[in-house]
């Protein structure tokens, strides 16, 4: 894999100063298979030796296995003023499954995969800010339910998290019912509306920002609701950077609706607002590919 990471770089290298995406695959114990994803590379990234913040996309569900490979058109992603990696991985390895992000097995923990293997790949690879104030973890309806439960599960892993019209508990595969995991503990955590009470407690520890995003036309979820809001705090980066980081706390909806993407460019602006800028660190260098 270190070899197909040098072929996508030296392609973006041959483009000059504009952005590339690649395709990449990681050998994932928690789902027993390769988790695939593609990296969408800003403008300058091969040359500039900086190190970059991160934005991981959840796509929505069900879908096909390849519904990750047609997230954002890139020449939009290029137009952005704030640049990041983008990482959009698969969510389902069957034609129209609906995992929901979620933890359900032995070749089926979708959240330890995105939460823990991706992000230790992507940092042992690219030129990323490798802590959590440079990576963020957004998604589209059930990719909204998942970057809200992976997000506030893994406080530690994003400072980021949004989710564009999403929801707060996983639903059928037609959106009408909350789905039952089969016991009250595994609901209760897969529940975002659970975790809502202890928020304003988890972000003094870990300062977030968090969003929750529905269309104008959207009628099923009810209009969100601020739970809670600290004032912003001042953070150090990995390269030295401080930034703020506000702390925002919303309340979703159970139904999931259904509503178009918002238009990619515009909707990244604001996770980009709250990360550190591309920074210098002394020296990096890709390691051997894991046997």
């Amino acid at each position: 894999m270190v070899a197909a990471v040098g072929v996508a770089l030296a392609a973006a290298g041959a483009a000059g100063a504009r952005s590339a995406t690649a395709e990449f695959a990681l050998r994932s114990r928690a789902l027993d298979s390769p988790l695939r994803f593609v990296v969408y590379l800003p403008p300058g990234y091969v040359g500039s030796g900086l190190r970059y913040p991160v934005v991981y996309f959840l796509h929505g569900l069900p879908a096909a296995p390849g519904a990750f490979r047609t997230v954002f058109p890139e020449a939009t992603l290029s137009e952005l003023r704030r640049h990041a990696l983008v990482v959009a991985p698969q969510g389902t390895k069957r034609p129209d499954a609906d995992d929901e992000y979620l933890d359900l097995g032995p070749g089926r923990d979708w959240e330890t995969a995105i939460s823990n293997e991706l992000p230790e790949y992507v940092d042992s690879h690219f030129r990323t800010i490798a802590n959590r104030r440079g990576r963020a973890i957004i998604g589209i309806s059930a990719g909204g339910y998942g970057a809200l439960a992976i997000g506030l599960h893994h406080l530690g892993t994003y400072s980021v998290i949004e989710s564009w019209s999403g929801y707060g508990e996983p639903t059928n595969a037609a959106g009408t019912q909350v789905r039952d995991l089969g016991s009250a503990k595994a609901n209760q955590r897969a529940s975002v509306h659970a975790a809502a009470s202890s928020l304003r407690r988890a972000f003094l520890a870990h300062p977030t920002f968090l969003g929750f995003f529905v269309g104008a036309s959207d009628t099923r979820p009810a209009r969100p609701r601020a739970e809670g809001r600290g004032r912003a705090s001042r953070v150090r980066g990995l390269c030295g950077r401080a930034h703020a980081e506000p702390v925002v706390a919303t309340r979703t909806a159970v139904a999931r609706p259904r509503a178009r993407p918002p238009p990619a460019g515009g909707a990244l602006k604001t996770p980009l607002r709250h990360f550190p800028p591309p920074c210098v660190e002394a020296s990096f260098s890709i390691p051997r590919s894991p046997t």
